[in-house]
């Protein structure tokens, strides 16, 4: 990689055979340059856009660009470079401009004996004796080299005659038909007209409109207007087309056609290790363009979006256009991590989440595996609580409610959230009795992590305060001393019943504050 010319002088080698293949040709803009604007063509109608995109697209234009540039700068070798050395006074440089002449030195001057640049003067003559002679070879040596080429000729014209007169259609068509005959049958679509080799002559002749860039469009328009007439050829065309761009076509009038054996096909095509990374992409975005709820696309979007990051774009315009209560029963957990993946996702999924139901959100806040799909779960509660009070409140109570019969906390795996609502006293002092309660569970099963992630969620002070008893504030302080706090905002009888319910009012632990009480 640091032997590799191009990231210091790749740019200017550019330049240079842009320049020369303008002068040839008399043209500014290359082959490969209108075959990149033709790629973008295909990509704008997909959705795909980006800096992603564009990377793929000079990848697939890369061999096509390097075979032009290689052409171009083998001018460079039949070009002489003139390299004038000297100090012009700034007086003349001011007053007038530099105006160059053609010269030819006289060839019994171009020497170094007349002047050699490296020595700023003549070169010393060369000692030794130079001997020149013309090498000729044998006649036999001609006759069997000629022989041989007149062989190689009249071989190859044989060759080219045989495989003319085999020729009994487009090559297209034949090498067409084995493949698509193959896709077919492991779709399980029929194949009775196609087997039999024929093929409607609109749409081979509108499939090679694809080629031409001043009627691809419209080319495209019509075979997707023709509708399942197409769909074989398009496939055909999207496996093995001779040329990059038509395949792209057909896959654009595959997604736009639509329908379940389309949609197997294109599942097939971006799975394909063996297809170029570009075509594996306008397959996936042609499925997510065919996708019609947002369940689904959500589901595509799942799978794709992590490995395809040009998928970004496609997916969240389509999002955006779909109804956000039809995610369905798509887990909150996929539709955060999604809405994580960039910006344009967070737009277009974030209404989604917003309507989700508050249950399913604060699953997701104490079950996920992810921890940070678990913090922008309570996130997203705090957020949906300013509409939704009491829906919120109220799975949040549900979940933290204590139950005497489980072996772990609710929260287990994961932090434990507590979602910054606009509190009201009944809802903040039930969540807080009931993490009192946690807390004396963990002291029981001996689970300290626990006990710590409960401590700083009670010691909130701004929660305490709407909950009614005193935080410690930033003091580190232990089960016993919390329940002394309890006890002094909410009194001796709820302390007995949180102790009683797990059976531990006698416990060595706390029976003193039970004592102290009742004297």
């Amino acid at each position: 990689a640091e032997r590799d010319p191009a990231p210091h002088n790749g740019l200017a080698r550019d330049l240079f055979a842009s320049d020369l293949l303008a002068a040839r040709t008399g043209n500014l803009a290359h082959p490969f340059e209108e075959h990149e604007k033709e790629l973008l063509r295909i990509g704008e109608r997909l959705g795909l856009r980006g800096p992603e995109i564009d990377g793929l697209h000079a990848d697939a234009l890369e061999e096509q660009r390097m075979a032009t540039i290689r052409d171009a700068l083998a001018q460079i070798k039949s070009m002489t470079l003139t390299v004038i050395d000297g100090d012009f006074p700034r007086e003349v440089i001011a007053r007038d401009n530099l105006t160059f002449s053609p010269f030819t030195m006289d060839a019994a001057k171009n020497t170094p004996g007349s002047y050699d640049a490296t020595l700023f003067g003549p070169a010393p003559e060369r000692e030794g004796t130079r001997y020149t002679r013309t090498a000729s070879l044998p006649m036999v040596w001609l006759l069997l080299i000629a022989g041989a080429a007149l062989g190689v000729a009249l071989g190859h014209r044989r060759r080219r005659s045989i495989a003319s007169s085999r020729r009994v259609r487009p090559a297209t068509a034949r090498s067409r038909l084995p493949a698509l005959l193959l896709v077919l049958a492991i779709l399980g679509a029929p194949a009775t007209a196609r087997a039999q080799g024929s093929v409607d002559p609109i749409v081979d002749r509108l499939i090679e409109r694809l080629d031409d860039p001043a009627r691809s469009a419209t080319a495209a328009n019509a075979l997707v207007a023709l509708g399942e007439e197409a769909v074989d050829a398009l496939i055909g065309e999207a496996i093995e087309g001779p040329r990059l761009t038509r395949r792209g076509w057909a896959i654009v009038c595959l997604g736009e056609i639509g329908g379940d054996r389309v949609d197997a096909f294109l599942q097939a095509l971006h799975d394909g290790p063996r297809q170029p990374a570009l075509v594996r992409t306008w397959a996936a975005a042609a499925r997510v363009r065919m996708t019609r709820t947002m369940a689904g696309l959500i589901e595509v979007a799942r799978q794709l979006v992590p490995s395809m990051p040009a998928l970004v774009r496609p997916v969240g315009q389509h999002l955006a256009a779909l109804d956000p209560r039809s995610a369905g029963d798509v887990p909150v957990e996929d539709l955060i991590v999604l809405a994580g993946l960039h910006d344009d996702l967070l737009q277009a999924i974030q209404p989604a989440i917003l309507a989700a139901d508050p249950e399913r959100l604060v699953r997701a806040m104490t079950t996920a595996s992810n921890q940070e799909v678990r913090r922008k779960a309570a996130a997203y509660l705090a957020t949906i609580g300013l509409t939704k009070y009491e829906e919120v409140t109220a799975a949040v109570v549900r979940a933290y409610d204590l139950d005497v019969e489980v072996t772990h906390v609710p929260w287990h795996g994961g932090p434990l959230f507590v979602p910054s609502l606009a509190w009201q006293a009944d809802e903040a002092r039930h969540v807080a009795r009931s993490l009192i309660e946690w807390l004396v569970f963990c002291e029981r099963k001996g689970l300290s992590q626990e006990k710590t992630q409960i401590h700083n969620n009670l010691r909130s002070l701004e929660f305490a305060r709407v909950a009614g008893y005193k935080s410690p504030g930033w003091r580190e302080v232990g089960v016993v001393e919390w329940l002394a706090i309890w006890k002094q905002a909410h009194g001796a009888g709820d302390l007995r019943e949180i102790l009683e319910r797990q059976d531990v009012d006698a416990d060595p632990r706390f029976a003193p504050l039970l004592v102290a009480t009742t004297q």
